[in-house]
């Protein structure tokens, strides 16, 4: 085995937007911003991929951790699989995604995107079927949008079952 620096000996490897330009296992992120720690991403593998659509692939799923500005935890969220793409700092995750929060409200979805707002609050959409589980309440629906620990949230068609007390 040899080395050699002749351009003609070089085999050129193809540049293609399947192949991953890095892979890393037991992959954990720390998302800061102004000084302030905004989010944690943990994923057994994720892969980057170059090209056009420049993205990060967490094919074997995540769990994230949104922070408030004190670092206290306002929501998290688990998926199957997730895409974050680089250009448009939208993550979309995908297969069976749930997200709660402290007051211990359960939003589940096949499909949801996230992506942070200028004001660094971030948002979270919802384009399919979608319930939220909040105490003895479900409301589901068609589409949805709301803040990260999803204090405010609106369905774009909503259904559901509602307890009114006497």
């Amino acid at each position: 085995m040899a080395c050699s620096n002749n351009m003609q000996e070089v085999i050129p490897l193809p540049l293609s937007e399947d192949i991953p330009l890095l892979v890393t296992r037991d992959f954990f992120l720390a998302y800061s911003d102004s000084g302030v720690q905004r989010f944690e991403l943990q994923a057994p593998l994720r892969e980057i991929f170059g090209g056009e659509n420049p993205r990060s692939q967490m094919p074997a799923g995540l769990i994230m951790r949104f922070l408030d500005a004190r670092g206290k935890v306002i929501s998290s969220l688990t998926a199957d699989s997730a895409v974050m793409f680089e250009k448009t700092n939208v993550i979309r995750a995908s297969g069976s995604v749930i997200v709660t929060n402290p007051k211990g409200d359960t939003l589940k979805t096949s499909v949801l995107f996230w992506r942070e707002l200028p004001n660094k609050e971030g948002e979270i959409t919802c384009p399919e079927a979608v319930s939220i589980r909040s105490g003895r309440q479900v409301i589901s629906g068609l589409g949805m949008k709301a803040n990260l620990d999803f204090s405010r949230y609106q369905f774009l068609v909503p259904a559901g079952t509602f307890v009114v007390e006497e």
